[in-house]
């Protein structure tokens, strides 16, 4: 029998060793507890999938990361670089983002109801049809990032700084704050 993983280098190692489904199959089996995964280089990997949810990921490179459909539902992601990285359709409800830098990363059509994003970089960021309902982004820069067909509803971005985004056809309701430098459509 294999002992169990302890280390943010056994998961690594898991991954690298048996791919993103042997990692998952291993978090199952584990039933999902809290993961601890930190100072890790993920960067330019395809992850597409992975189940990273009740993780913390702190200081961990995911630039250029490719992970797609990806659950990362009640993560605690901190000081992270994403730069690039594609999240699309991923599921990333009640997330906590922190001091991150999402520059250009993409999270079209992803989940994020419920989210917070707290001084990250997201300039040029793609939430396209993501739903970000409920969702705080306080002391973002999400300068030139591209809002159209968004869910907005009870989505606090009053705290942040969004000249140039794109807020087309966006979902929103009376409970919506809007960034100061916002021009809604």
């Amino acid at each position: 029998m294999t002992a169990a993983p302890h280390t943010s280098q056994d998961w690594l190692a898991i991954l690298d060793a048996e791919g993103v489904g042997g990692f998952n199959a291993r978090r199952q089996a584990m039933g999902y507890e809290y993961l601890e995964l930190s100072d890790l280089d993920l960067s330019h990997r395809d992850l597409s999938g992975i189940n990273l949810s009740n993780a913390r990921l702190r200081d961990v490179s995911l630039d250029y990361a490719y992970l797609a459909e990806s659950r990362l539902i009640l993560a605690d992601i901190r000081n992270a670089s994403c730069r690039e990285t594609d999240f699309y359709m991923a599921m990333m409800d009640e997330s906590e983002w922190v001091d991150c830098d999402c520059a250009g990363a993409n999270f079209q059509a992803g989940g994020l109801a419920d989210a917070s994003f707290t001084r990250v970089r997201a300039m040029g960021a793609r939430f396209q049809d993501a739903d970000l309902s409920d969702a705080i982004l306080d002391d973002c820069d999400l300068d030139d990032a591209d809002f159209t067909g968004a869910s907005l509803p009870g989505t606090d971005l009053s705290k942040a700084r969004a000249p140039w985004a794109i807020f087309d056809d966006c979902r929103n309701d009376e409970r919506t704050r809007w960034a100061p430098s916002a021009d809604v459509v």
